[in-house]
């Protein structure tokens, strides 16, 4: 009877065993069921945006330096991974980045000896913004947060960021989609030929750049303070008013039916020239992997097209125009467009003639070609060469 009792009770220690290992490994189980739900959760609050498409630019502004001073922005570890941001914060901390961005990156810069500010001052091109930090990102998913607030940028703007592991300042536009990073930088080109940049477009700039830092839990800082960033757009735009010219050349038909489609097209090509999207052609000079547009052939009448696809187009006049301070070697240039000019008027049957429509005589065409090497000079004073990375992306 007692071996019978004893039987019973270690069964009963087994089978209460046997229950709580039971319910321990269901509990794990169900332990992990959350948490891998939570991971997709995770995984489906940070997936990867859809980029939005656009043509590539060729503007290069200055990647941000090593030594920039950061702003009172959150600590990384406080910062939780969020989309939304109050405006009253936005606003607190947009007031404490002006008030403590102060020192200047190293970067691209101009000098321009306006009566307007002292000759020794520099000018920079770019506002710019900093944002380090040691957790890795694709590209993808930093390019598209970009993306949804990039659009609303007027004035020429990239992203840049830090390649892991190869320790290098790329474009994001430019690299693969396999790309990851670990710093970023963003910057907005305080000024072109359109006019200098407006405190609405800097505040939308770091609006931008705080969503960032804070989607990323990451500082950030900014290159100057905005009163000083207003300023050096103001002297960049009266930069861009002083010496944005064209020089421009019309050839006008010499009676007759007009010039047609065709024969355009076979001698503007047969003169090195290339049609382009825009319906006009181009004459453009390549080096290496670098395109440098010399001058333009378009429609002297309507909106300038030259419609290739209609066999009966015809018009009665076409120009050619160059942009002087983004070309270099605008004297040299300029040369080449009056003999391209002038041979469209032997091929086609036409007459070089001034923008009042008068005969063009060589003494006015070195008046201008004069004119074009006084630009070409004064920009060389102010140490930013016609043509040069610094014109072509002001002009």
């Amino acid at each position: 009877m007692i071996e019978l009792q004893t039987a019973l009770v270690i069964a009963g220690i087994v089978l209460f065993i046997i229950i709580v290992i039971i319910s321990y490994d269901r509990y794990r189980l169900m332990r992990i069921k959350e948490r891998e739900s939570r991971l997709r959760e995770i995984d489906a609050e940070w997936q990867e945006p859809m980029l939005v498409r656009r043509e590539e630019v060729e503007d290069n502004p200055a990647v941000p330096g090593d030594d920039d001073h950061y702003v009172l922005s959150p600590e990384a570890s406080e910062i939780e991974p969020s989309l939304s941001l109050d405006v009253d914060d936005f606003d607190r901390e947009l007031r404490d980045a002006e008030d403590v961005a102060l020192t200047p990156i190293h970067g691209t810069e101009i000098r321009v000896t306006e009566h307007v500010h002292a000759a020794d001052e520099s000018v920079q091109i770019d506002f710019v913004a900093r944002i380090p930090g040691k957790n890795i990102i694709k590209r993808d998913t930093a390019l598209g947060l970009y993306r949804q607030f990039e659009f609303d940028l007027k004035k020429p703007r990239r992203i840049f960021g830090f390649t892991h592991p190869s320790q290098v300042w790329a474009d994001l536009e430019r690299e693969s989609e396999t790309a990851r990073f670990t710093h970023f930088g963003m910057t907005l080109q305080l000024a072109d030929r359109h006019g200098p940049v407006t405190e609405s477009d800097l505040n939308r700039f770091s609006q931008m750049v705080l969503r960032f830092s804070e989607v990323f839990g990451r500082r950030f800082s900014f290159s100057t303070s905005f009163d000083e960033a207003l300023k050096q757009a103001a002297f960049l735009d009266e930069f861009c008013k002083k010496f944005d010219a064209l020089a421009i050349l019309n050839v006008l038909t010499d009676g007759g039916r007009g010039f047609s489609g065709i024969d355009i097209d076979r001698h503007a090509q047969e003169l090195g020239m290339e049609f382009s999207g825009r319906n006009y052609y181009q004459k453009v000079r390549r080096s290496g992997v670098r395109t440098g547009r010399l001058y333009g052939l378009a429609n002297l009448f309507g909106n300038g097209e030259i419609e290739l696809e209609n066999e009966e187009f015809r018009t009665d006049g076409l120009t050619l125009f160059m942009n002087i301070p983004a070309t270099k070697r605008p004297v040299d240039t300029f040369r080449e467009m009056v003999t391209d000019a002038k041979s469209l008027c032997d091929r086609l049957g036409g007459k070089l003639v001034d923008q009042n429509r008068k005969p063009m005589s060589d003494r006015g065409l070195e008046q201008i070609s004069q004119q074009i090497r006084k630009i070409e000079l004064e920009m060389e004073q102010e140490h930013v060469p016609s043509g040069g990375d610094i014109a072509v992306r002001l002009f």
